[in-house]
C-alpha cells in the first residue's frame, strides 16, 4: 500500500536559498507527580516556588482522589470529600503562581476536561500552573484499599493483583498499569511545549532515604518513573516524604513561610466545606524542610512535537504516506517552493505552523489535473526553529511533514 500511494502522490519541498537544592539548569517545564492533593505542598513546595519564580511552568499530576475510603461521597457538609481536597490543591497552585508572577491575581480557575490517551481527566489552568486530577481510589497506607472502592489501589494495579482501576466518580477506567503510565507519558508530551529537556519530581523510591512511606506515595512515584523510563530527556528528582520529619529543618524563613501558606490554602479547600483541618498538629512537622536527590539527569532531546499536532492525527481524513525530499538545509528568509504530484483533481489546502501551533502560512491551490505542480510559498520562514507542514486534499486526504529551519 505504501509504494502504491507514494507513487500516486508525491510532495517535494525545494529550498531555493540529597541536599536542600542540587544545582541544575532551570528548565521551562517541570512535572510534579503525587498521590494526594496535598503532597507537593508538604514535601516539595520550595522547589515548586523556585521553578515558578524562574518563570517556569509547573504541571501537577495527582493520581488519587485522596478520598480516605469515602469514594465520591461526603462525610461532612454537602461536598464530596475528594472534591474539597481537589479544590484545596487548586488554591495552593493559584497562590504559588500569584506570589511568583508579579501580576494581578485572577479568579480561581474552573475545571475543564482534557481527553488524554482515551481518558477524560479533570484539568485546571492558572498562570504558569496546570493541574491534572485522575481521581483514582485512595489505597490507604498499606495499599489494601477501602471497601467502598472495591479495595483497589495503585499498588495492586502495578503488582497485577487487579486488572483495572476506575476513578471514584467513574469518569475513566485504566485497563492495566501500562494504560496508566501511557496516560502520564501523554500528559508530559502534551505539556512540555518546546522544551528539549524537563524534570519530574516524585516521592523517593529509595527505602533507605525514604522509609515507611505511604503506599500511594510510592506507587504514584512508580507510575511517574515507569512512564518516563525510556524518555531519558526527563530528569528525575526524588523527594523524601514522611521520613523528612526526622531530618533537620533546612528551609529559609521565607521558604518556610511560603510552605505554611501554600499548605494552609490546601487545607482551606476542606475547611470551607466543613471538614476538619489537619494543619495542626500532625502535618506542620513537614513544613520546615524539603529534601531530595537527583536520581537521573536529563540527557538527549525530547522528540520533535508540535502543539496541537495530536489533533491532526485525530481527524477523519485518510493519511497518505508520501515521499518528501528537502534538497538542502532550510534557512530563514529564503524562498521555499513545493512540488506536488496530485492524487486527484480538486483543492489542496497547505498550512505551516510553528512549534507553538501558530499558523505562519496558509494557502489553497486549485488542482486542475494530475500533472506535477509547483507551489511557490515565498520567504515564509523568518525565524529559526521547527515547523510542521500539513497538506490536505479535497478534505479527504492528509499528509504531515516536519521541517527544521536553520
Amino acid at each position: 500500500m505504501f509504494l502504491f500511494m507514494a507513487k500516486r502522490l508525491l510532495f517535494i519541498v525545494i529550498v531555493l536559498s540529597f541536599t536542600r537544592f542540587n544545582v541544575w539548569a532551570q528548565q521551562d517545564v517541570s512535572f510534579s507527580i503525587q498521590a494526594h492533593e496535598d503532597d507537593w505542598q508538604l514535601f516539595m513546595s520550595s522547589k515548586i516556588v523556585a521553578d515558578l519564580t524562574a518563570s517556569g511552568k509547573v504541571v501537577f499530576i495527582t493520581l488519587t482522589a485522596g478520598d480516605a475510603g469515602n469514594g465520591d461521597g461526603a462525610y461532612s457538609g454537602g461536598n464530596p470529600f475528594y472534591l474539597s481536597r481537589e479544590m484545596g490543591s487548586v488554591y495552593s497552585a493559584k497562590f504559588a503562581a500569584d506570589i511568583t508572577s508579579g501580576t494581578t491575581p485572577l479568579p480561581v480557575p474552573t475545571a475543564t476536561i482534557a481527553a488524554v490517551n482515551g481518558h477524560n481527566i479533570t484539568k485546571y489552568v492558572y498562570g504558569n500552573t496546570v493541574s491534572y486530577f485522575l481521581r483514582l481510589p485512595d489505597g490507604d497506607f498499606d495499599g489494601n484499599g477501602f471497601p467502598i472502592t472495591g479495595n483497589k489501589s495503585l499498588q495492586k494495579l502495578r503488582q497485577g493483583n487487579i486488572t483495572s482501576l476506575t476513578s471514584v466518580e467513574n469518569s475513566a477506567t485504566y485497563t492495566g498499569w501500562s494504560d496508566l503510565t501511557n496516560t502520564i507519558k501523554q500528559i508530559i508530551l502534551n505539556e512540555k511545549g518546546t522544551d528539549n529537556q524537563v524534570w519530574m519530581y516524585t516521592a523517593s523510591l529509595d527505602n533507605n532515604a525514604n522509609p515507611g512511606d505511604h503506599s500511594d506515595h510510592l506507587y504514584a512515584a512508580h507510575a511517574g518513573q515507569d512512564a518516563v523510563s525510556a524518555m531519558l530527556w526527563v530528569g528525575i528528582a526524588e523527594f523524601v516524604d514522611y521520613a523528612s520529619t526526622s531530618m533537620p529543618a533546612n528551609l529559609s524563613a521565607t521558604d518556610h513561610e511560603n510552605a505554611a501558606a501554600i499548605f494552609m490554602l490546601s487545607e482551606w479547600g476542606i475547611t470551607e466545606k466543613e471538614y476538619a483541618s489537619s494543619f495542626v498538629p500532625n502535618h506542620t512537622a513537614w513544613l520546615p524542610m524539603d529534601y531530595f536527590a537527583v536520581k537521573r539527569n536529563p540527557s538527549g532531546n525530547a522528540p520533535f512535537t508540535i502543539i496541537g499536532e495530536e489533533n491532526i492525527a485525530g481527524n477523519k481524513m485518510t493519511s497518505i504516506p508520501m515521499i518528501v525530499s528537502i534538497t538542502s538545509p532550510v534557512y530563514t528568509n529564503k524562498d521555499v517552493s513545493m512540488i506536488i504530484s496530485p492524487f486527484e483533481k480538486g483543492t489542496l489546502h497547505t498550512t505551516i505552523a510553528d512549534e507553538k501551533g501558530n499558523n505562519i502560512f496558509n494557502t489553497e491551490t486549485n488542482i486542475e489535473n494530475k500533472d506535477g505542480l509547483l507551489v511557490n510559498m515565498g520567504k515564509i520562514f523568518t525565524q529559526k526553529g521547527r515547523y510542521i507542514l500539513v497538506n490536505t486534499l479535497n478534505g479527504k486526504y492528509i499528509e504531515t511533514r516536519k521541517i527544521i529551519v536553520q
